[in-house]
């Protein structure tokens, strides 16, 4: 299978990269990610509406519901702890020195197959992302196993881009994209 069929097979889970965009002033680019970027796990890719309820007289049932807003869960990044990083330096910025850099992240879930391997089948484009948290697996000499640390990150928002027909993995295009074809 070629082409993966985004319609009617699930997205593979487990073939995914993170992109911090943060600002490069130096090259003419809009957007460029560090290359320590890479996570065992995300999760947090989560949004729903506050509801406010209320009984209406003579309704008997579920009460109804208003909508009064939106919520999205703050997104969490778990890797490998490395000791020298420009996220780590980005989150000790923003928790001791209290200066907050906010930048777009982008999630995409990669083509496991063919041809097509590492092809981008779908994103999803975080926006206003700051550290709100940095978490350290515990230590046990008991077992043998790598430092995990976890980065919890607090978006304003994010929205859902088709990424399938990309021919290449560019932020640049990306947001074209989203400015020519329809978002599902």
């Amino acid at each position: 299978m070629g082409t993966y069929d985004l319609d009617n097979y699930p997205l593979p889970g487990f073939h995914f990269k993170v992109d911090f965009l943060f600002e490069d002033k130096q090259s003419k680019k809009n957007f460029v990610g560090p290359s320590e970027s890479s996570f065992m796990e995300v999760s947090g890719i989560k949004a729903s509406l506050d509801i406010e309820e209320y009984a209406e007289l003579g309704f008997i049932g579920q009460p109804r519901g208003m909508m009064t807003g939106r919520k999205f869960d703050n997104l969490l990044l778990k890797r490998g702890f490395t000791y020298s990083s420009k996220l780590v330096s980005w989150f000790e910025t923003t928790l001791y020195r209290k200066e907050s850099t906010h930048i777009p992240v982008l999630v995409t879930v990669l083509n496991t197959e063919g041809k097509d391997r590492g092809k981008p089948l779908i994103s999803w484009l975080f926006f206003q992302a700051y550290p709100v948290s940095i978490d350290f697996s515990g230590l046990d000499s008991m077992k043998s196993q790598y430092v995990i640390e976890t980065l919890e990150l607090r978006y304003s928002y994010f929205i859902q881009l088709n990424t399938k027909g990309a021919k290449k993995m560019d932020v640049d295009s990306l947001f074209k994209m989203r400015k020519t074809k329809e978002l599902k």
